[in-house]
């Protein structure tokens, strides 16, 4: 799934520029529910996340949250990277991106996000922040 993120940054370039990147667009926070792919994605995240968990794949202590935001972010940084053309001649985003992936998916096998975490945003269904 967050491959496929990225690639739909280099296939729908405004689009993802719009979604992610023009701060003149309203913020998705607390009404994210009403937007179905929101919600959908959401879930499909969490459950994958779950399934990791469930079949070994990463520790049971990993916070789902955190690890969503964690492999989330440098993938959106370096899309925008992209599109804002920040790259240093030569770069491969699309390596950076794999590998960001990767490094990612390893730090949280061996040291995975626990405790406290925000449950505010997007990605978080509204709960008690202290579970």
């Amino acid at each position: 799934m967050i491959w496929r993120l990225y690639t739909f940054s280099k296939e729908q370039p405004q689009y993802f520029a719009l979604v992610f990147l023009d701060r003149n667009v309203p913020r998705i926070s607390k009404e994210y529910e009403r937007f179905a792919f929101m919600s959908m994605m959401r879930d499909k995240t969490t459950e994958r996340m779950q399934r990791c968990i469930d079949t070994g794949a990463l520790p049971a202590e990993v916070n789902i949250h955190a690890a969503i935001r964690l492999l989330f972010a440098p993938v959106l940084g370096f899309a925008a990277m992209r599109l804002s053309n920040r790259l240093a001649p030569g770069e491969d985003p699309d390596l950076l991106v794999r590998q960001s992936i990767d490094v990612t998916l390893v730090g949280l096998r061996h040291h995975p996000p626990v405790g406290t975490y925000r449950t505010d945003g997007p990605f978080h269904p509204s709960c008690d922040p202290g579970r």
